[in-house]
């Protein structure tokens, strides 16, 4: 009887060995057949950009419609930067003929330049969402200067701070067009950034003003007078966009024409561009036509070839 319960024991423990023999043989199968199904691995571009917006400028005792004079000064301190992953990729259209074999129909699709764009996957929220960092912090000082009769006056000095730190969300697709065959290349950034979703106030604007006026000329007018400051939380898009013609138009970098490729010096597979200082257009602020002067834009990207 105990020579029969040796003998079951022995078969039992060979069957479990043999069982967790298979079992382990048909894991590593499953991992091996995991590895030879799975995608390959996706190129893609990463895009890293900064904007910057600064400068300083006045204007003095200027007309004021014949209401007076007017001076003021300005200064201009905006940063908008992100990095985003271009990981979606289309071919431009292309002109083939009908004589055309398909392999040379083919060749010509594979040499047409390639759209490549952000496909809003992932987890992380810049990168579903197309989010860039917005730093302003910009200061307006404006001073009406009213002559009255004889030696009367009255002045008001206005001033305005925007002061913003946080992210926003841009409108539209940011898309990089790679041509290979010409060693060239085109980057479209739409800084059109969303008002009003998200949650996004993160604009404070204080708006301070002082009055100075003559004891005589005014009646029982006080000889100076600040009325409370008004505050406001709004959006990071709410201010616009100076006008830079070939680079930021409407808020958009964009280059008129496609640029050559140039290789970041020991980064293989990156490529960089500087616009440097550039003045501007256009009046920052419409109604001060001297704001145009003392104000300059940089733009500074970089290009990264990544594999997914």
């Amino acid at each position: 009887m105990k020579k029969q319960i040796r003998q079951i024991s022995k078969y039992v423990a060979w069957a479990m060995i043999f069982a967790c023999v298979f079992s382990c043989i048909s894991t590593i199968e499953i991992y091996a057949q995991k590895a030879r199904t799975a995608p390959k691995p996706k190129e893609g571009w990463y895009l890293t950009f900064e904007l910057t917006v600064k400068g300083h400028g006045e204007t003095k005792n200027v007309d004021n419609a014949g209401e007076g004079e007017i001076e003021g000064s300005w200064d201009i301190d905006r940063t908008y930067s992100g990095t985003f992953e271009l990981t979606t990729s289309t071919p431009t259209p292309v002109v083939v003929n009908k004589g055309m074999s398909p392999s040379e129909m083919m060749a010509i699709v594979n040499a047409a330049p390639v759209l490549w764009v952000h496909s809003g996957n992932g987890n992380d929220l810049d990168q579903k969402f197309l989010m860039v960092k917005v730093k302003i912090k910009d200061k307006v000082r404006l001073k009406l200067k009213d002559r009255g009769e004889g030696r009367s006056f009255e002045n008001t000095t206005s001033l305005t701070y925007w002061d913003g730190n946080g992210f926003a969300i841009i409108d539209n697709a940011v898309q990089l067009l790679m041509d290979k065959n010409k060693s060239s290349y085109n980057v479209t950034i739409p800084l059109q950034l969303k008002i009003g979703q998200y949650g996004d106030e993160n604009l404070k604007i204080s708006r301070h003003k002082l009055i100075e006026r003559s004891s005589f000329g005014y009646g029982d007018a006080p000889t100076s007078e600040a009325p409370p400051v008004k505050y406001e939380n709004v959006a990071l898009g709410t201010l616009k966009f100076p006008t830079v013609i070939d680079l930021l138009d409407g808020g958009t970098i964009h280059h008129p024409n496609n640029l050559p490729l140039k290789l970041v010096k020991g980064a293989q597979g990156t490529y960089d561009w500087d616009s440097g200082d550039v003045d501007i257009d256009a009046p920052l602020f419409p109604d001060i036509p001297e704001s145009q002067e003392g104000v300059k834009v940089h733009v500074y990207y970089l290009l990264k070839k990544m594999t997914m």
